[in-house]
């Protein structure tokens, strides 16, 4: 009797390595950056706010004139399910960080290894140019997979 339940310890055994291998297939598949739009950052702040769409692959780089006390929001796409996550690497004095999240992409709810956003506001404390590096990375690393620069200049 205790042969006979060898094969089937077997077939459950098989049956959750073809589950985990079609869960980290999923994870590769959608761990794409979320599609970012390019708008004119300029125009934006002078309708007084400014939204950044960066990401780790394509936009890795964007610019804008901000003006003292604005406020403004950083989105990078991200997937943390990978290990992956966004740090800021350098931030100027000018900026004070006002609040940081994750939002998973609403077009697949549930999706276990789907992407998302990572979304940071910051505000502007002080006038002149600056920089926030952003890197795109595993805590248990130190080398970074990408990294994304939000560049200003404050009036």
């Amino acid at each position: 009797e205790r042969s006979s339940m060898m094969p089937n310890r077997l077939r459950l055994f098989g049956g959750y390595i073809a589950i985990g291998a079609l869960a980290l297939t999923m994870v590769v598949l959608y761990s794409s950056p979320v599609d970012s739009q390019t708008s004119s950052l300029d125009e934006a702040a002078a309708a007084g706010s400014v939204n950044v769409d960066l990401d780790f692959d394509k936009n890795t780089k964007a610019s804008a004139e901000l003006a003292l006390g604005d406020q403004f929001t950083v989105t990078l796409a991200s997937n943390p399910t990978t290990g992956y996550t966004w740090e800021i690497s350098k931030a100027s004095a000018l900026l004070k960080k006002v609040d940081s999240k994750y939002i998973p992409t609403d077009s697949q709810p549930g999706l276990v290894g789907g992407g998302g956003k990572d979304v940071y506001t910051f505000k502007t404390v002080g006038t002149g140019p600056g920089e926030i590096i952003f890197s795109y990375k595993r805590s248990w690393e130190a080398a970074s997979l990408s990294e994304a620069t939000f560049s200003f200049d404050i009036k």
